[in-house]
């Protein structure tokens, strides 16, 4: 009988990593978590965004990859984030995707607010389309402003951008780089137009058709 009793307590008390499991299914940690995601998108937007008028300042303190320094009270360091603010947007902008590197904040701010129920979206779908135009842009910025990586300290493309429009132009050309930027914006453009409500979308077609059976050449 003991046995039966001590088998009943143990079923019903949740393995650790069903408690694991549970908090996170928890509204109030979802909201903590979302609330976190978008105060670092905005700590990210802070920092990006100083990085263009104190990113020549602060260039060689960051290259100098000197933790000491970067940890120091008088580091010397303008940008409005801080040392590590500095670092992130420097890692972020010159050494991975460019400019483009914002819309790594679009993405964590929906996030966060889907996680808060302040909005609902399908977050796939924002991770698809951030993560194709995050790309995209790169590259497009890696290429068409390819001669000013030297002179620059930004780097508008990333590093990212940089490589791939290098060795894109390799095997393609500067013709062929630009027509698969275009094919590929076309694409892009064709996928949000499939993504909207097929009402929407239809009501757009007739007034596009509208505006071209309206037109009437002068004279006629």
């Amino acid at each position: 009988m003991a046995k039966k009793k001590i088998d009943k307590e143990a079923e019903r008390t949740p393995s650790s990593p069903g408690r694991i499991v549970s908090i996170f299914k928890n509204e109030t940690v979802h909201f903590v978590i979302g609330l976190m995601l978008v105060i670092f998108s905005v700590y990210l937007l802070l920092a990006f965004s100083s990085f263009f008028f104190t990113g020549a300042a602060d260039q060689s303190i960051i290259d100098s990859g000197n933790s000491a320094d970067l940890a120091a009270v008088n580091n010397n360091v303008k940008n409005y984030a801080g040392s590590r603010g500095a670092q992130l947007a420097s890692y972020l902008i010159n050494d991975c995707f460019g400019i483009s590197s914002f819309f790594i904040l679009v993405f964590l701010a929906v996030a966060g607010l889907k996680l808060m129920r302040v909005r609902i979206v399908r977050l796939w779908k924002w991770f698809i389309g951030c993560s194709l135009l995050l790309v995209w842009f790169s590259v497009f910025f890696g290429f068409a402003f390819m001669d000013t990586y030297q002179d620059s300290f930004i780097y508008l493309g990333g590093r990212h951008g940089y490589n791939v429009a290098n060795w894109l132009t390799s095997q393609v050309g500067q013709p062929g780089v630009w027509l698969i930027l275009l094919v590929t914006a076309i694409c892009f453009l064709i996928y949000l137009l499939l993504q909207r409500p097929k009402e929407v979308l239809l009501l757009r077609l007739r007034k596009i058709r509208s505006v071209i059976c309206g037109y009437r050449p002068v004279g006629r």
